[in-house]
């Protein structure tokens, strides 16, 4: 276990006042994250879990059903967003605003974006 030593030594150099540095990072993403999980469960109550590009809220999905499985799914990336903007602080900014971007984007895709944005040939192809 004394590989692990370094890396807990900087989560615990790291975490003190964390929450209050990126408050208003944590609101962006945290609605980010609520639209795309919102639009993910309308699309896969329309079509089924199989349509999910992400295999493994695909899979989580297929496991716990529509409603349950994006939920489950997004509240671990967002874990995993904290885990990682807590051991990489310098560059959470960053990353905080590449994933809401990222979240806004699925969201839309999810809503409207599939049948604007998806070329009429992906519709004929055995995915």
């Amino acid at each position: 276990m004394e590989c692990f030593r370094p890396i807990v030594a900087r989560f615990q150099a790291n975490y003190p006042g964390y929450f209050y540095a990126f408050r208003w990072y944590w609101l962006a993403v945290s609605i980010a994250a609520a639209l795309d999980g919102a639009s993910t469960i309308r699309f896969m109550m329309i079509d089924g879990a199989d349509h999910e590009m992400h295999p493994v809220i695909r899979l989580v999905s297929q496991f716990l059903g529509p409603i349950a499985g994006p939920i489950l799914s997004k509240l671990i990336q967002l874990f995993a967003l904290f885990l990682v903007t807590v051991y990489l602080r310098y560059y959470a900014r960053y990353l905080f605003v590449a994933v809401t971007l990222i979240y806004l984007w699925a969201g839309w895709y999810n809503t409207w974006g599939g049948k604007l944005y998806t070329p009429m040939f992906f519709e004929y192809l055995p995915l």
